[in-house]
């Protein structure tokens, strides 16, 4: 590790940070930001989860006389069936 040196500023005396003290800062910040992003990603994430169930909401009506049609066409098929 090298050494630290004092400097001198206005009769104040500054002691030199050496860089392994800094790392905890620098790891501090990177961790900040991986959850920002993190975070952002989430809510984006979110966002288009519940476009995709409000689209599923949207279908419902839909779905539900499609398979009103086909389960008439089903008992039209089975009458069908039945006749000699």
């Amino acid at each position: 590790m090298p050494p630290t040196r004092s400097l001198t500023r206005s009769g104040s005396t500054v002691t030199a940070v050496s860089l392994i003290w800094l790392l905890p800062a620098v790891v501090g910040v990177v961790g900040a930001l991986a959850l920002i992003v993190a975070a952002r990603n989430a809510v984006r994430s979110a966002e288009r989860l519940r476009m995709s169930l409000a689209r599923f909401g949207e279908l419902r009506a839909p779905v539900r006389r499609l398979g009103d049609e086909v389960r008439g066409l089903g008992t039209t098929v089975d009458q069908l069936r039945r006749r000699p």
